[in-house]
This record gives C-alpha cells, structure tokens and sequence, in this order.
C-alpha cells in the first residue's frame, strides 16, 4: 500500500498504517495526524479499513486475533475490533501495557508506584471482548529485571513468548515460565563473557538466540564458535530460529544460517523487505515489496 507502513502480521492478515498530518501542526512540539487502520488477509489484492482516528500519539502495541479481529493497545487502555459490530475499549487501572497477543498481554503492574524498586510483570488473559483481569497470572518477580519492551526488527520484547513459554535472561541464567503448567525453571547459560543489556532475540523451544551468541536452551551449552573474536557476525542479526537454523536479513535477503557452525556459512533463501515477518509451524511469511510469501522452515542447512 502506498504511504502505508506495516504494522503487523499474525493469524494470516496483515494490518497497515497510513498517517496524514494536520498541516497546521507542523512546526508543533505535538503534531495532530489522522490515523486509518488496513486489514488485509494474507493472499488477497486488497486491504480494507477498518478504522479511523485523529490523534497526536501513534498506535500501540497491537494483536490480530485468529478471525481477523484488531486488539489495540496503548499505555492503560485498549480497544477490541471485532470484524463485525462496534468496537469495545476497555482502561487497565494500575497496568502498564509491555507486549500484546491474540489471547492476552503483559503488563508491568504499577498500581503501588515505588520508584526504588521494578515492577512484576503480569499475563493478562483476553477472552472474548474483555480482559479477565482476576485470571492474571505472575510471570516475573518483582525486582527481577528492567524489561525493554519491543524495539523493532531484532529487538521483541522481553519475557519472549514461544508458544505457552515465556523466557528472559538474567545476567548468565536463562529463565522461563509456562503459562499453562505454571511451572518456572533456570538454566545457565555456558561459556560467555554477559553483559547485562543482553536479552533473548529468539527461541523456539530449544534453541536461544541472545545477542550474538546461541544456546541449547536445555543445557545452557553455547553453539558455534566460543572464541569471541572469531564468532560469525550473523549471529547478531538473527530474529527468528528453528532446527538450529537462524533467520536474518542482509542486502535485501532473507538469509538463514546454521547456528551450530563456526565459520557464520548462510544461504539467501529469496529477496525481502527487512520487517518483522509472520512466524508459524509451516514458516516464515515474508514481504518483498509488492506480494507476501510463505518461506518454509529449513530441516538442514545445504551450502551452495
């Protein structure tokens, strides 16, 4: 779409920006922009809109539930667009919003403000229309960690969520939780000098992909080259991982990589714009500029 940027894909659609400002707000500290959201399912020519707004911030955090419907949010409140009918928002009293999916959020739970002290960060179940708020479920202690939340492209949030898992790294540790069983676990990372801005960039049940290193997520045990100065740089860019096969962009391509060598060897799977792609059992769906292509999981890594 033209002036459009992409915001989301998820669920088989995908969901775009296009902004106008109000000219006489230009030389404004705050600007005024008018705001209209796209949905365009995966494969269709067209996209549709779905809503329109004037405002002075840009869209939150946002989900695309499995029938196409919006979740929106932003700081304490959120808006619900079902496909059909009238949009519900609803305002989280004392939660910060830190990340959003189909069936729920993390907050970071500020209703007893201590500027001494971090915050524990909570999942917070949508179900239907409305966030069942009583069915919260602690995640991370307080005082844990200072979370970033999502970034961009190799930056996602942190707890990262791989299915029910959440997992987060604490300086040499790796830590998960799991949202259905309840049960915690830790695991130390081996073999790396930490630096405490490292957090986990992508996981996929079994292997971890932090700053530029990789792990079994089982044994902690690290992956690849171990001397520092001779580590593959591509390691770094990685976003998305499976079968211990990385995923990045590099020169307008999608490129995958084998995690476990120590030469850094990769493959350009097909040309794509550098943008956050859909991730699913059967792959990576990806945009080249003008279509969307399912790019399948790689079994193993064959060198040209």
């Amino acid at each position: 779409m033209e002036k459009a940027r992409l915001l989301k894909v998820q669920n088989g659609h995908a969901v775009w920006l296009v902004s106008d400002l109000h000219e006489e707000t230009r030389r404004h500290h705050v600007q005024t922009f008018t705001n209209r959201l796209y949905s365009q399912r995966i494969g269709e020519p067209h996209a549709k809109l779905v809503s329109e707004y004037v405002g002075t911030g840009v869209v939150g955090y946002i989900a695309i539930r499995d029938d196409g419907s919006l979740l929106v949010l932003s700081a304490h409140s959120s808006k619900f667009m079902p496909v059909a009918g009238e949009p519900v928002g609803q305002h989280l009293v004392g939660y910060r919003a830190h990340a959003l999916y189909p069936d729920g959020a993390l907050f970071k739970d500020e209703s007893i403000p201590d500027p001494e002290r971090l915050p524990p960060v909570y999942f917070i179940p949508f179900d239907g229309n409305r966030w069942r708020v009583d069915e919260r479920i602690q995640v991370v202690d307080r005082d844990v960690k200072d979370f970033n939340p999502e970034g961009g492209l190799g930056y996602p949030c942190e707890p990262y969520r791989f299915g029910d898992r959440m997992v987060w790294v604490t300086e040499s540790t790796l830590y998960s939780f799991d949202l259905k069983t309840r049960k915690r676990n830790t695991v130390k990372l081996l073999g790396v000098g930490w630096h405490p801005s490292y957090r986990v960039k992508a996981f996929d049940g079994s292997t971890l992909v932090c700053g530029g290193y990789a792990f079994d997520a089982a044994t902690g045990k690290l992956l690849g080259e171990p001397v520092y100065a001779r580590r593959p740089i591509n390691v770094a860019s990685v976003f998305a991982v499976r079968n211990r096969i990385g995923y990045y962009y590099d020169s307008g391509d999608l490129r995958a990589t084998d995690l476990t060598s120590v030469d850094g060897a990769s493959v350009p799977l097909r040309k794509s714009e550098p943008l956050v792609p859909m991730q699913s059992d059967e792959g990576l769906t990806v945009w080249d500029g003008k279509k969307w292509a399912m790019v399948p999981w790689l079994k193993e890594l064959r060198r040209p």
